[in-house]
């Protein structure tokens, strides 16, 4: 089947949750200090822009590897809702972070939630390279397991994020921040996707 709708209806949610996580940060009605409000609004705005980046982040690969595509089966419409079901917990898990006073449950919960994402877009990966076939021929083989080895590095951070939160909830935010490192470090990989690959056909 044709690509373009998937990629509209996908295109759609990621722009939703990224609105609904915007919609946290705001000043209540009995604002008198707007100095101190707007401190107080710190915690909310670190963890909307962490959340901002990662969804961004879920949004590039995701239109990176539907570039590849030739064209989509009913399986992979499935696999793609998990995923954006996945995606779209973050404005509820974002919500739990509060920068100095959040907690370890919540560390967990949101490193859960992140590396229940990149399993899934790494399921999703696998399965249109190598089981489906639905991958351009053209993209070469160490391509292929360079993307494995960025995606793959997304849920061990977040589970390495879960593990330091155990002994520093503080430090353990900082883990999320890599994650984004890893996938920005990699220019290689992405004018080797530009170049060796065709823009597949919507038929």
């Amino acid at each position: 089947m044709p690509k373009t709708r998937i990629e509209a209806f996908s295109d759609g949610v990621f722009a939703i949750v990224i609105t609904l996580m915007a919609f946290d940060i705001k000043l209540g009605a009995d604002v008198t200090d707007l100095m101190q409000a707007l401190h107080d609004l710190l915690p909310k705005l670190n963890g909307y822009i962490l959340s901002f980046a990662l969804v961004g982040m879920y949004w590039v690969a995701h239109h990176q590897m539907f570039h590849v595509l030739r064209r989509v089966n009913r399986q992979l419409m499935w696999f793609n809702l998990l995923f954006l079901l996945l995606v779209t917990f973050l404005p509820f898990t974002t919500s739990l972070l509060r920068v100095g006073s959040v907690s370890q449950l919540a560390v967990v919960i949101y490193g859960g939630n992140l590396a229940g994402i990149s399993l899934v877009l790494f399921g999703i990966w696998f399965y249109v390279t190598r089981v489906a076939a639905l991958a351009d021929p053209k993209l070469p083989v160490d391509v292929r397991r360079d993307v494995d080895h960025r995606i793959l590095s997304m849920p061990l951070l977040a589970l390495a994020s879960i593990a330091i939160s155990f002994y520093s909830v503080r430090y353990s935010l900082f883990v999320y921040y890599a994650i984004i490192a890893r996938f920005l470090l990699a220019p290689h990989l992405d004018r080797r996707i530009n170049s060796q690959t065709s823009e597949p056909s919507s038929t």
